[in-house]
């Protein structure tokens, strides 16, 4: 039987929090990609969630439309998002010449100063639309300020763009190359 929608945000969240954040805290190990033997995280979840099973891993695993976990030779690893200061294995990538940036308006100052920092993770995610941008900086709550970047003159002068699914990934976007978006 499939999980119900909150069970599956509860255990997403929760998996996110293990594989991005905090595997020590319950006795994991990460290899350098973040992965880890999905049996070990499938106890750890257990201890706090008892309902989950391994099929609810592997389904939301597969259902997940925005790519964030990874099941490989009985291993599971968070694919983007990461606070941890893992590599990335996937290869550079030619990215599309604009990409876009939600973010909170409390943030625009900073971000045209300093341009735009991975703020805690490995990596900034970048969008391939406007309207991706739009719902990823509705979660900074209130109306988000969506940002262009020139992808293009970015990847021209040396800075590299990795991909995960429909994100894209940098270290950080320096602020020659972020404007605002207009509509």
């Amino acid at each position: 039987m499939a999980l119900d929608r909150r069970k599956r945000i509860r255990l997403s969240k929760f998996l996110s929090y293990i594989l991005r954040h905090n595997p020590q805290a319950y006795g994991l190990k990460l290899d350098k990609f973040g992965f880890v033997l999905l049996r070990d995280v499938h106890q750890v979840i257990r201890s706090r969630l008892p309902w989950v099973k391994q099929e609810d891993l592997f389904s939301l695993v597969e259902g997940d439309p925005k790519g964030r976990f990874e099941l490989r030779e009985g291993k599971i690893r968070a694919t983007y998002g990461h606070s941890l200061g893992l590599e990335n294995p996937s290869p550079s990538v030619l990215p599309p010449a604009k990409l876009y940036h939600g973010t909170s308006h409390k943030n625009l100052g900073r971000i045209l100063v300093e341009g735009i920092k991975p703020m805690g993770r490995d990596f900034v995610h970048l969008s391939p639309t406007p309207e991706d941008a739009l719902w990823v900086g509705k979660r900074h709550g209130g109306e988000p300020v969506i940002l262009v970047i020139d992808a293009r003159k970015a990847v021209q002068e040396g800075i590299e763009f990795k991909r995960w699914k429909n994100t894209f990934l940098v270290r950080e976007v320096p602020k020659k190359y972020i404007a605002l978006w207009r509509a």
